[in-house]
This record gives C-alpha cells, structure tokens and sequence, in this order.
C-alpha cells in the first residue's frame, strides 16, 4: 500500500513537472493597433500603444517649434489558457519637430499577475528616434522551467510625432 501511494506520488509530480504544448485558442485577434506573438507552448502575446501626454493639443505643429509625446507600450503575457500571467510596460518620452525626432527619455516597469511566472531578464534602450525594451520571463514549477517567454517592445517616432510599436 505504502509502495503503491509512493508511486502515485511520483508520477503525479512527473506528471506536473513535464512541459506540455497546450495551443491556445485559434486566431486570436488582436485588436487595431496591437500586434500578437504566440510562443512555444500556447500561450501568448499582446503588445499595445497608448497615449501619456502630447504637448501638440490641436494637432497642429509650427514649422520650427518643438512638440513633446510621451507614450507608453505593453506587453501582455498570456498563458495557454488564454490567462493574463504579466505585462511588461515601455514608456518614451519623444521630441519632434516636424524634420527629425528623437527619444530622450525611455523606462519600463513590470507587473506578475501569476506567482509561477518571473521576470528572469529586462532592460531598456534608446538612441536616435526609437526606445526599446526587452525581457525573458519563465514559468517554473517545481524549480523545473515549464514555459519562456522573449518579449521585445520597440517605438519609433518619426518627425511629426506619430509614435508605432512593433
């Protein structure tokens, strides 16, 4: 009996601790303006751009006047059961003028909705006209790595202050 308890016990715990390739629901759509990314076991990835500030309230842009945007972009990680597990958050601070742009400022900050999941790596970088921000995040159980996520957010802002994120 004791032997036959042991045994269920250790299966199950392998059984727990094994990767498995659960696909998530088909065609996920990603709404207008974001961008999905599926990784390796299912689960996925939503990157989004919202407005912060934009100091050209009217839309309007003077020939030799300088505008400031600040814009931030997330990165939602979901698991394979279609579960927000993290986000990853870029924001960039941008300078234009209606012949060149450049990004003065760029920071990120992180947020785990799910206590399996950790941010293992994050950085950010700016230069020129674009920020951008990485990160690797994994699911671990059982000090076993079940799932790993690469994540990139780049902003682009080009000379009239329209930003992208790819």
């Amino acid at each position: 009996m004791k032997k036959t308890m042991l045994l269920t016990l250790i299966l199950s715990i392998l059984a727990i601790s094994i990767p498995y390739n659960v696909r998530a629901a088909e065609d996920i759509p990603a709404a207008a303006g974001e961008e999905y990314i599926e990784y390796f076991d299912g689960g996925y990835i939503i990157n989004s751009l919202v407005d912060v500030y934009d100091s050209a309230v009217d839309g309007s842009l003077s020939t030799y006047a300088t505008q400031i945007t600040t814009k931030s972009a997330t990165s939602s990680v979901y698991d394979s059961n279609n579960k927000l597990v993290a986000e990853f958050v870029l924001t960039a601070t941008f300078t234009y003028n209606g012949s060149s742009a450049t990004c003065i400022d760029a920071l990120y900050t992180t947020q785990i909705y799910d206590k399996n999941w950790k941010f293992t790596d994050a950085s950010v970088d700016r230069a020129s006209n674009y920020a951008t921000g990485n990160y690797t995040i994994k699911k671990t159980l059982l000090f076993i790595t079940q799932a790993t996520a690469n994540g990139k957010l780049t902003m682009t802002c080009d000379k009239n202050g329209n930003v992208t994120v790819k």
